[in-house]
């Protein structure tokens, strides 16, 4: 089929200028501006190979978009082994608005699992404002707003001319009581660690947040912060 080729099978819509259809075993490989949806999700591409019955399958040239979370990312190549489960290679992510991408990663590969609320991105370099300012061979984040332990999205602000980055962790601890653990580096003063710990009762709800900053490169003072609030 060519054209302006457009597949419905259930909750899965297909839209391509070519398709093929194999009915041995209900796939379709697809090419020329390919566009895949299904609830909440978004997938284009220049050549695809989909299974009909459950959207599993594979996308060259990929963009994919979450409808649910606003994150989105690019690939050479994106496959889908599950319903839930996406694999990006030679890839970008981000959760900013196309109008406003403050920050990306840019990895070899990354894994989004919507199962289990994170993705993992191997051989990662973090960009600000598209300039390179982290790398990890290995990043586990992320892409929901569930509790579970792990690195959150790094923070990233420029003031006086100075990059500030925060790369918090949180730790789930239990339902009533969680903690979030944040390396920060500030570029004309120097290397701040920062915490903050939540505890919630049927009463009331109470956090500790403390900062420290050893030796202030900018006034060569240490500094620290101690607040409880309830």
């Amino acid at each position: 089929m060519t054209g302006d080729v457009q597949l419905r099978k259930g909750d899965l819509s297909l839209d391509a200028g070519y398709a093929q259809y194999n009915r041995s075993n209900s796939t379709v490989m697809l090419r020329d501006n390919v566009v895949l949806r299904q609830p909440g999700i978004l997938l284009r591409g220049q050549f695809a190979q989909i299974d009909t019955n459950k959207g599993f399958g594979e996308l060259e040239q990929a963009e994919i978009l979450s409808f649910d979370t606003g994150a989105r990312g690019t690939a050479g190549r994106i496959s889908r082994p599950s319903y839930s489960h996406f694999e990006l290679e030679q890839a970008s992510y981000t959760q900013c608005t196309p109008d406003n991408e403050t920050w990306s990663l840019h990895a070899d590969s990354i894994e989004l699992d919507y199962d289990s609320g994170r993705g993992v991105a191997r051989g990662t370099t973090i960009r600000v404002y598209d300039i390179p300012v982290f790398y990890s061979p290995y990043l586990n984040f992320p892409v929901d707003e569930r509790r579970a332990t792990g690195f959150l999205f790094p923070s990233f602000g420029i003031a006086d001319s100075s990059l500030d980055i925060s790369t918090p962790y949180y730790l789930n601890l239990a339902p009533n009581y969680d903690a979030i653990i944040t390396p920060r580096f500030i570029e004309q003063r120097g290397e701040a660690l920062e915490t903050e710990l939540r505890y919630l009762n049927k009463y009331s709800e109470w956090a500790v947040n403390t900062s420290y900053l050893a030796n202030d490169k900018k006034d060569d003072i240490d500094r620290w912060l101690l607040g409880v609030s309830e």
